[in-house]
């Protein structure tokens, strides 16, 4: 199954590179969120795709095609910022800024793979350091049950 939420978002299971979407955690004025699933190192990240909708539209192949003129300039000034910013991260390792572990360029976007407490869960008063600590499976049925639960 890879059906889509939207026109613009990857469907649930889209495989991008060697990462399983799940689901879509948060959208803004500059891109998507998803957690996924790192099918090579088996645990949750979220992913944060450059998808300027303003700019640009997902094509039926899931390439991101930017609009023309002015529009077309602004989404490549904002994937070349994106991307820097991703190399930016990358070099930090401090418990307040959510660690990068990877960028790539796919379906002429760029993807920002992080640990997955970027998924701000905090959740019960679970701290993003305590919940990327926890067992895969147990965070892996909170996310699944969180729109079931409440605190």
């Amino acid at each position: 199954m890879n059906q889509r939420l939207d026109n613009n978002s990857l469907g649930e299971n889209y495989q991008l590179h060697w990462y399983s979407i799940s689901k879509v955690i948060g959208r803004g004025a500059f891109g998507i969120t998803y957690l996924a699933q790192d099918t090579n190192l088996d645990r949750l990240v979220a992913i944060k795709e450059y998808m300027p909708e303003d700019f640009a539209s997902r094509e039926s192949d899931n390439s991101i095609n930017p609009k023309t003129g002015e529009k077309k300039s602004l989404y490549e000034w904002g994937l070349k910022r994106f991307l820097d910013e991703a190399r930016t991260l990358a070099k930090f390792n401090h418990p307040n800024i959510v660690r990068v572990l990877s960028v790539f360029e796919e379906n002429n976007t760029v993807s920002k793979i992080s640990e997955d407490s970027i998924v701000s869960m905090n959740f019960w008063g679970f701290t993003p350091r305590f919940f990327s600590q926890m067992d895969n499976d147990f965070r892996k049925f909170i996310i699944d049950n969180s729109d079931n639960m409440t605190a």
